[in-house]
């Protein structure tokens, strides 16, 4: 009888630590999915911005003061919207 308790206990616990772990797992993708997505987001918006000081003629300098790219990025960009 408390050996059969035992095994309950055990594959009660069991299953409540594997559906916790599942739970974490799919939190733990959430938030990494948003932050990833968040990040793609804040680069398009830099090269967005990038583009149109580029089609303005500004300053390279200027352009990685305020978009934070660095001056390789902005010429690859400008390299590639001059095709």
């Amino acid at each position: 009888m408390i050996v059969d308790s035992m095994r309950k206990y055990k594959q009660t616990a069991f299953e409540e630590g594997k559906v916790e772990g599942i739970l974490e797992g799919k939190a733990e993708g959430i938030l990494e999915g948003k932050l990833e997505g968040r990040l793609e987001g804040e680069l398009e918006e830099k090269l967005k911005v990038a583009r149109l000081m580029l089609h303005d003629q500004m300053d390279i300098s200027l352009i990685t003061k305020f978009t934070g790219l660095s001056e390789s990025e902005i010429l690859k960009l400008k390299n590639a919207t001059s095709h």
